[in-house]
């Protein structure tokens, strides 16, 4: 690696160069007569990062160097200012690894030794960035200026969503049963996903957790997506505009890896594990704490529905209705078209779904059936309404499948809600 870089960076000035480090080795030893073999390689080593950083063409060696370590020492003073920037805008989340590291680079800018180890990183790093420093690119100082200026990017990018992150990483802590504390690689790549996905269906991103039917709509839309890629990227685009941080490449490249990893998910059939997402209601809080619209209410809604359009509807009857009690009455009323009712469909989450299914059961007297018998039921029945919901939950995607299966057999309606 020397040979080559002493050949392609400075070629024809091997003599030179040869001559610049007897006299360091002379400097270094200090009245000793010799040094090991490896410890000389290390100062041509420190010793060429410190000529790149002063070449010129028609320069001497010599004043290469000095301008190399003048340049070195500038550079110096700017990244120490970096740090201060950092570690103004640390998160407030206690992860071991995130704050052990920026204390240890507090210790690099007293330990680094620009005159015999300048291409060395006195420090000791574990705390890992979204898109990792090439320490075969940088380093020394280098490496420290980089690695503080892509820190600085990523907690100005998280920095709007601080409020939030605790509820954040207790969900993280809970649903893949780590300690987010001593166990997470890096926050960022977190916060970005959850964000990303919260701007691809037009949410606002302070509650960064998905919602059991924001999962459902995320789902679909990227089932539907023909270029990820490309949905990715605009939603990081209104993303950063959102936030007011510039068009910084570098969260484009964070985004390769999401859109890579996303694509491979997806691949599998579901998004499941890829996004955090708020675990179902409890069926007591759908049914017992949430009541229907009263009668004057309900007859004053059914009179404004033909002034909705299906594409409409189903965000309309959202911001009216508190509870599945509202969704039935209307649906059981067989006054609304196909089309309206496949819109209603398909903007539930599984677990309403999976509830009308039973309430559906019920009405055909296949309340205590399986979850295949009550759906064959329903596809049977002369209610147009009633095909419409079993055609929908049969074609939901593999994944929502399983889930509605699994529902179906966990819960259970409350007798009183509808006798």
């Amino acid at each position: 690696m020397t040979t080559h870089y002493l050949t392609e960076t400075f070629s024809g000035n091997k003599e030179a160069i040869l001559s610049l480090l007897h006299k360091e080795l002379a400097n270094y030893l200090s009245g000793s007569s010799s040094l090991p073999v490896d410890e000389v390689e290390n100062l041509l080593q420190s010793m060429l990062f410190v000529l790149s950083h002063g070449k010129a063409d028609g320069v001497s060696i010599p004043l290469q160097f000095e301008a190399g370590k003048k340049q070195l020492k500038q550079q110096l003073v700017a990244t120490k200012e970096l740090y201060q920037q950092v570690l103004n805008s640390m998160l407030p989340l206690r992860v071991e690894a995130y704050w052990q590291t920026v204390q240890n680079i507090q210790h690099f800018f007293t330990a680094y030794d620009l005159e015999y180890h300048a291409h060395e990183v006195p420090a000791s790093i574990d705390y890992l960035l979204a898109e990792p420093v090439d320490d075969r690119r940088y380093k020394g100082l280098d490496f420290i200026h980089h690695y503080l200026l892509q820190l600085s990017w990523e907690n100005r990018f998280c920095a709007p969503y601080a409020d939030h992150l605790d509820e954040l990483f207790h969900c993280y802590e809970q649903q893949l049963k780590v300690n987010y504390r001593y166990d997470i690689n890096n926050l960022f790549s977190i916060i970005f996903k959850q964000t990303l996905a919260k701007r691809l269906i037009d949410k606002k991103t302070t509650h960064l957790i998905l919602s059991q039917s924001e999962s459902s709509l995320l789902s679909q839309l990227l089932a539907e997506t023909s270029d990820i890629r490309l949905l990715l990227g605009q939603a990081l685009t209104h993303l950063l505009k959102e936030i007011n941080l510039s068009d910084q490449q570098y969260y484009y490249k964070c985004l390769e890896s999401v859109s890579v990893n996303l694509e491979q998910t997806l691949a599998h059939g579901t998004i499941d594990n890829f996004f955090l997402t708020d675990p179902p209601e409890e069926l007591s809080h759908i049914f017992i704490s949430n009541t229907g619209l009263v009668n004057t209410e309900f007859t004053q809604l059914i009179e404004e529905l033909p002034d909705i359009s299906s594409s409409q509807l189903p965000n309309f009857l959202a911001d009216k209705f508190n509870s599945l009690n509202d969704y039935w009455d209307l649906l059981t009323l067989d006054i609304l078209s196909d089309q309206d009712v496949t819109a209603i469909i398909n903007r539930l989450d599984c677990q309403s779904l999976i509830v009308l299914l039973k309430m559906a059961g019920r009405e055909v007297n296949e309340a205590f059936s399986s979850f295949e018998t009550t759906l064959d039921a329903l596809t049977a029945s002369q209610l147009p309404w009633l095909r419409l919901l079993a055609h929908e939950i049969i074609n939901r995607p593999a994944n929502n499948q399983q889930e509605l299966k699994q529902l179906f057999q966990q819960l259970t309606l409350p007798l009183d809600d509808f006798d």
